[in-house]
C-alpha cells in the first residue's frame, strides 16, 4: 500500500514536470508570435489604419446629418440637436475603432509564426500599401468586424433619434385599441396613475388626455416611484409591481437601471410610452402563442389584453 503511494507520487512529479516544461515551450512559442505579430501591426501602423477606416465612415455621416434629421422630423438647426447627434457618433465610433483594434490584435496573435513571417516580410517589400492589406487578410478581418458594428450602428441609430426628440419633445402616450391608434385620447376610456412612497403623491394622476402628455411633478423622486397602474373602462390594472424582479436584486447599479421600466431614462429619454389593447385576445395570433396565454386559459374565457411598453414591454390578460 505505501509502495503503491509513493509509486503515484512519482508518478504525480514526473506528469507535473512534463506538463511545466510543455507550458513553458507552448508560452515561449505564443510569445513569440506575440511579438511577431506586434512587429507585423507595427510595419502596417493597423490603429491608424483601422482609425482612418471608421473615420471616413464617420464624416460621411456627418456630412448627411441634415437629410437625416429631415427623414426624423427633427430640427435640424438646433445647435443642441447636432450637438447631442455628434456626441452619440463620436462615443459610438470611439468604441468600434477600439474594439476593432482589440480582434484584429487578436487575430495576428493567433496566427502561426510561418505565417507571420511571410506577412513581416511582405509588409517590407510591398510599396502598394492595398496589395499589402489584401494579401495579409487584413481586409478580410476589418470587413468582417466593421459588418458587426455596421448591424449594431443599425439598431442604435433609431434609439439615439429617439433620445434627440425627448430633449425637445414632450413624453406622450400612444394609445392604440383593437389596432386603432386613437388620436383623441379624451374620448378614451383610459387613464394612467402611478403609485408612489411620497406622502404628498400617493397615488397621482399622469395623463392629460387633452394633449396626451405624461407628467409627473418636479419635487417627486424617481426612487419613490413603486408601481403604474392603468384604468381602463373603468377598471384598474397593476403593472410593474416589482420594478427589478427579486433575482436581479444583487445585479450592478447600472444593469439594473437599464432594466428598471420605470427608471428615469423612461421619463427623460423616451418620446413614447405605447399602450396596446385587444379586446379579442383569444383571436390574436401572437398572444394564442404566449405561455402566459396557455396557463390563464385553462381557467377562463379571455375578454382582453393590456400592453404596455415604456423601455421594457410587459402585458395582462383579463
Amino acid at each position: 500500500m505505501w509502495g503503491l503511494q509513493v509509486i503515484n507520487k512519482s508518478n504525480m512529479k514526473k506528469t507535473i514536470k512534463i506538463s511545466l516544461i510543455f507550458l513553458i515551450i507552448l508560452n515561449n512559442s505564443y510569445s513569440q508570435e506575440n511579438k511577431k505579430a506586434e512587429e507585423f501591426l507595427s510595419l502596417i501602423n493597423y490603429e491608424k489604419e483601422i482609425s482612418d477606416l471608421y473615420n471616413d465612415y464617420k464624416f460621411f455621416i456627418f456630412n448627411n446629418a441634415k437629410s437625416l434629421f429631415e427623414e426624423e422630423k427633427i430640427n435640424y438647426n438646433d445647435s443642441t440637436n447636432i450637438n447631442e447627434f455628434k456626441k452619440f457618433i463620436r462615443e459610438d465610433f470611439n468604441f468600434y475603432i477600439s474594439d476593432s483594434q482589440s480582434k484584429i490584435k487578436y487575430f495576428y496573435s493567433n496566427q502561426k509564426e510561418e505565417d507571420l513571417d511571410k506577412f513581416i516580410e511582405l509588409a517590407r517589400k510591398e510599396n502598394d500599401r492595398k496589395i499589402l492589406l489584401l494579401e495579409c487578410d487584413f481586409y478580410n478581418i476589418f470587413n468582417q468586424v466593421f459588418k458587426e458594428h455596421q448591424r449594431s450602428f443599425i439598431i442604435t441609430l433609431p434609439r439615439m433619434f429617439e433620445n434627440i426628440k425627448a430633449n425637445s419633445e414632450h413624453l406622450k402616450l400612444r394609445l392604440i385599441v383593437d389596432n386603432d391608434t386613437i388620436i383623441n385620447l379624451k374620448k378614451s376610456k383610459i387613464e394612467l396613475f402611478l403609485t408612489t412612497t411620497n406622502k404628498k403623491f400617493k397615488k397621482i394622476n399622469i395623463l392629460d388626455k387633452k394633449s396626451g402628455n405624461i407628467n409627473i411633478p418636479m419635487d417627486l423622486k424617481n426612487e419613490e416611484i413603486k408601481s403604474l397602474i392603468i384604468k381602463y373602462d373603468d377598471e384598474e390594472h397593476l403593472f410593474f409591481e416589482k420594478r427589478i424582479p427579486d433575482h436581479m436584486a444583487s445585479f450592478p447599479e447600472s444593469v439594473k437601471e437599464s432594466l428598471d421600466p420605470l427608471s428615469q431614462y423612461c421619463f427623460e429619454e423616451l418620446t413614447h410610452w405605447n399602450i396596446i389593447i385587444d379586446n379579442d385576445p383569444e383571436n390574436n395570433e401572437e398572444i394564442k402563442k404566449s405561455r402566459k396565454f396557455e396557463v390563464i386559459k385553462s381557467d377562463k374565457v379571455l375578454k382582453r389584453m393590456i400592453k404596455i411598453r415604456t423601455r421594457s414591454e410587459t402585458y395582462i390578460l383579463l
